[in-house]
């Protein structure tokens, strides 16, 4: 497990904001980031942060789809194993 001060505050906000959600965040292009339905545009883990995440190992891509030719994340998940 990864050190929660080896985190940039960013990270850490999008772990909490993943613990609270009771299912994988999905991508939603209006926010430009994961986020639950009813969150406000602070309430959303950008593309760059869920890509750190997952590289770490405490977030998983749960679902992803083709973007020009390469796969994306389009739905984000807490690890539990790393956490």
């Amino acid at each position: 497990m990864i050190a929660m001060n080896q985190l940039t505050a960013t990270q850490d906000a999008a772990l909490k904001l993943l613990e609270k959600a009771e299912s994988p965040l999905d991508y939603r292009a209006d926010l430009f980031g994961f986020a639950t339905p009813d969150a406000d545009r602070s309430d959303r883990i950008q593309m760059a942060t869920a890509k750190a995440l997952v590289a770490r190992g405490l977030a998983v891509a749960t679902r992803t789809r083709k973007l020009r030719g390469k796969d994306v994340i389009d739905q984000l998940a807490l690890n539990g194993s790393a956490v």
